[in-house]
């Protein structure tokens, strides 16, 4: 009974180990299911409010970070780091980008694609343009386009923009639902969101379309990136080592359970050759 209580309680631990493996989502990339020839990468759930200042604060945004590269129609290359978060309200987002030509009049278009069938369709997708200090409304536009765009009087995403040597610095917090507007999305742990971005550096957006764009690149650039919200990691200003520190704890768990069990096995064997070696001693007709 005592045997079987230690394996029923190391098997608890094994299972509970990998229960732990499972809700710790780190970033990652992989071919996506369903946005065939994207890529897909991990938003993770945070418990605190991120201050959107257009700024790196605190540990708002440890270890999410996204390296992708960003092209414009002259097959210029810029490299642009990129961080996902979200919660219940909010989809987070900072993006910074490697341009050495600081300017005010950068920009970062996002696309939501709502039709939900993978490809930049326009007419059925949200754009939404970030740029300076703007508030962002959700509306049909005059090609019957739903965007995000500025709007002062009723902002639905709130933005902010800075400066850094060498660096484009862009961070929103862009909200799943509001009451008169929202992007018909009802966040929930391993939610897919089709998502785009395009970095602006140019000044005249209306008349100038596509002098300044560059799109991220994910594997097939006329369509979307697969935006995966995952399962919170640990939130701590040393998040990376102690989830490290926790997975190492579960392997090293599972090991001793492993080898405890082998021992354990052992043990009975040599208790049941024991045994028939006793009655064997005690047995008068052998």
């Amino acid at each position: 009974m005592k045997i079987k209580r230690k394996q029923n309680f190391f098997l608890i631990i094994i299972l509970y180990g990998f229960l732990i493996l499972n809700s710790l989502t780190l970033i990652n990339f992989k071919t996506s299911a369903h946005y065939p020839n994207t890529f897909v990468c991990s938003a993770r759930l945070v418990s605190h409010n991120i201050t959107i200042d257009g700024r790196m604060t605190g540990n708002e945004w440890n270890s999410i970070e996204n390296e992708l590269l960003f092209f414009d129609f002259l097959d210029e290359v810029y490299v642009g780091r990129i961080y996902f978060a979200w919660d219940s309200n909010f989809l987070y987002l900072f993006a910074k980008i490697l341009d050495g030509n600081e300017s005010s009049d950068r920009a970062l278009f996002i696309f939501f694609d709502e039709a939900h069938n993978g490809a930049l369709d326009g007419f059925e997708d949200i754009r939404g343009l970030f740029s300076n200090n703007s508030k962002l409304n959700k509306h049909v536009n005059e090609s019957g386009d739903q965007e995000l765009d500025v709007n002062e009087a009723n902002f639905h995403a709130c933005h902010n923009f800075s400066i850094e040597t060498g660096y484009q610095q862009f961070e929103m917090a862009i909200p799943f639902s509001t009451a008169s507007e929202n992007l018909n999305i009802t966040p929930e742990f391993g939610l897919v969101i089709g998502i785009n971005l395009e970095y602006w550096n140019g000044t005249h957006y209306d008349d100038y379309p596509d002098s300044g764009r560059r799109k991220v690149v994910w594997s097939d650039q006329a369509r979307y990136g697969d935006l995966k919200l995952a399962r919170p990691i640990i939130d701590y200003d040393f998040g990376p080592l102690i989830t490290y520190l926790i997975v190492a704890s579960i392997i090293v768990v599972i090991l001793i359970s492993i080898i405890t069990g082998l021992k354990l096995r052992q043990m009975r064997k040599k208790k049941i050759i024991g045994k028939k070696k006793t009655q064997k001693k005690h047995d008068p007709q052998k």
